[in-house]
């Protein structure tokens, strides 16, 4: 409300009320951390934070600083671990998306784009085990093995003999183990085969 008051020569007043009433549509001004590239460990929440990668920033010309509303989304993975000149081999990256909204509910956007890239192979364990000559077959595993990643909730295994003792009928195998983004990781269990009955071991591919 602004108040108008008129005073005449003989020091006579008048006074009037008006009533303004103000609107605001104009969006807010907002500004976005900088794109950035995260090194991944091994608990990739605590990578992507915005405590750790930056919040957005407003301002507004009606609306004070305690008045203006930020959220964010992230959008879906995009996942390229074949590489290229241009992108590290075995990255993954999104777009956050951060909303600024003053309280007139003008909203404005920006976007952060995230690459991540995974350079840790797969944690692995298998299991030490002791097999028969009679029960070895070369198309089969023996033992537990397993293995978890950072990212990747599928890690494929595969795995191939390392030394063969005919012997002594003991040796060892090696269990590999690959992420979705081709990372590595090896492991040798030394497994120890036995005979029994006092059978001759002539096995030369007991592992």
């Amino acid at each position: 409300m602004r108040i108008w008051t008129a005073t005449d020569d003989c020091g006579n007043v008048g006074v009037a009320e008006q009533y303004i009433a103000l609107f605001d549509d104009t969006n807010p001004m907002i500004t976005c951390p900088a794109d950035t590239i995260v090194m991944l460990d091994q608990d990739i929440a605590d990578d992507t934070t915005t405590t750790a990668l930056g919040m957005a920033m407003a301002t507004d010309n009606c609306s004070a600083w305690e008045d203006i509303t930020i959220t964010y989304s992230d959008g879906s993975f995009q996942v390229d671990c074949e590489g290229d000149d241009d992108t590290p081999e075995g990255t993954m990256s999104f777009i956050r998306t951060f909303t600024a909204e003053d309280f007139c509910d003008n909203s404005a956007s920006c976007d952060q784009n995230i690459t991540l890239v995974d350079e840790l192979g797969p944690v692995v364990f298998v299991e030490d085990t002791t097999v028969s000559c009679l029960d070895y077959a070369a198309d089969m595993t023996f033992g537990a093995y397993g293995a978890e990643d950072n990212f990747d909730t599928d890690v494929a295994f595969s795995w191939e003999e390392d030394s063969v003792y005919a012997q002594l009928c003991v040796g060892s195998y090696s269990v590999d183990h690959l992420d979705l983004c081709g990372r590595l990781w090896q492991q040798h269990p030394r497994p120890s085969d036995h005979h029994g009955g006092g059978r001759n071991c002539t096995c030369p591919r007991c592992w």
